[in-house]
């Protein structure tokens, strides 16, 4: 179980535009680790990639609740 890694895939499929893939690892993040902003992130970008919207707004704003302190 290794959120931390899957979050990272995700980011970096995320920088080559491979919304599709992010959004896999993304999903796999926050079900290992809910509570982790981080994945929250992780999964606002990939649907920002994707071109949805609604869903990547619910997804920054959930990783906002978790760690509202988080820059």
């Amino acid at each position: 179980m290794f959120p931390t890694l899957y979050s990272n895939r995700s980011a970096a499929h995320l920088k080559v535009n491979d919304g599709k893939a992010a959004l896999t690892d993304a999903k796999i993040a926050v079900a290992m680790r809910p509570a982790w902003g981080k994945g929250h992130m992780r999964l606002g970008g990939a649907h920002a990639v994707l071109g949805e919207l609604d869903e990547a707004v619910k997804a920054y704003r959930r990783a906002c609740e978790l760690e509202p302190t988080n820059r």
